[in-house]
């Protein structure tokens, strides 16, 4: 079985817990204006964790242990405390299958694919 690698996964995981986090902290006091400027470094990360997400779910699809620890450890250089790192890992992998369902869902809708044969799909192949 070929193997895939997690850089996609990686950088749009990144992207993602770095813009929640900023969200977070942003809106502790209420969201002023002045927020939008703490948004801006993580929306500017946005299009290159997107470029080549098409790669995402067959990353996903043979994802180990190993490389699970890896992603575990971007989040702790985000600055979470490692008893936070691996739940916030966790949700933001979540995060990231769902984005990445999303784009075979759009996929296969745009090459006209029976409904049930996507819903199929997405059964099997995000167990």
């Amino acid at each position: 079985m070929e193997t895939y690698g997690i850089k996609e996964t990686r950088d749009l995981l990144q992207a993602f817990v770095g813009l929640a986090n900023v969200i977070d902290v942003t809106t502790q006091d209420g969201f002023q204006f002045t927020d939008f400027f703490e948004l801006i470094g993580p929306l500017s990360k946005m299009p290159a964790a997107i470029t080549g997400a098409e790669k995402i779910p067959l990353e996903l699809y043979d994802l180990d242990e190993e490389e699970e620890k890896i992603l575990i450890q971007d989040i702790e250089q985000l600055e979470f405390e490692s008893e936070y790192s691996e739940l916030v890992a966790e949700q933001g992998l979540k995060a990231v299958k769902e984005f990445a369902k999303l784009i075979v869902v759009i996929t296969m809708a745009r090459n006209s694919k029976d409904i049930q044969e996507i819903y199929d799909f997405l059964k099997e192949f995000f167990k």
